[in-house]
């Protein structure tokens, strides 16, 4: 009420007077702090039980976001290059960004770990926060997809002959697309470090380096 002390606050203007940015970052701070942070989960279940990482809080922004009908054009997008890392960098981070209704762009990312960007809310109109975004849609999301799913069955052990298999052909097909080389580059680290030959292993290995060299 009017005799508190924090009547005040900002938390207690009716979140639908806010500006467009300010509902933007209410939103941005509710997924973070209600997201369990975990660097690897299931994907077919992340986005439901909230356990997850960037690409958990991107799914779960996405669908808030167009639920509260705030902003348009709601874009899914891998982030590469930050200012100060080389041309030759990967990726595995994904954020959001958004339109407002008149015409700007906001950079929005929910990913619940403390690092560059993460938790940031802001307007992409002279300052980059990244140099490339690209959409994940279409192929490039079911791959993303599997591309999860074969790293969550790794953090579990190792693959039988049948489930390599499968995954060699996946992971080939993703090498189609670039901007999976950091998602598939990984996948290739963790079978590098399964029980496997030294031969094979060493095989996964080189095969991360020439997608990621600075893997490992």
């Amino acid at each position: 009420d009017k005799n508190s002390t924090f009547y005040e606050c900002g938390f207690n203007t009716d979140f639908y007077n806010l500006p467009f940015e300010g509902k933007l970052k209410i939103i941005n701070d509710i997924i973070r702090q209600t997201i369990l942070n975990k660097y690897i989960s299931d994907p077919d279940t992340d986005t439901e039980n909230l356990v997850g990482n960037c690409h958990t809080a991107s799914r779960a922004s996405l669908e808030y976001l167009k639920s509260l009908k705030i902003g348009k054009n709601y874009r899914y997008v891998f982030c590469k290059k930050k200012p100060f890392e080389p041309e030759d960098i990967t990726t595995k981070h994904t954020a959001l960004l958004v339109d407002d209704f008149e015409g700007n762009t906001y950079f929005f990312d929910a990913a619940p770990f403390v690092g560059y960007g993460m938790g940031l809310v802001r307007k992409l109109d002279h300052e980059q926060i990244y140099e490339n975004y690209e959409i994940i849609e279409g192929d490039k999301a079911k791959l993303l997809y599997s591309l999860e799913k074969i790293i969550f069955k790794l953090s579990k052990g190792t693959p039988t002959n049948a489930e390599l298999v499968e995954y060699c052909k996946i992971l080939n097909e993703a090498k189609s697309y670039p901007i999976l080389d950091g998602m598939v580059s990984y996948c290739y680290e963790m079978l590098s470090r399964k029980d496997f030959s030294k031969t094979e292993r060493d095989k996964f290995l080189l095969k991360a380096i020439s997608l990621n060299p600075y893997s490992m």
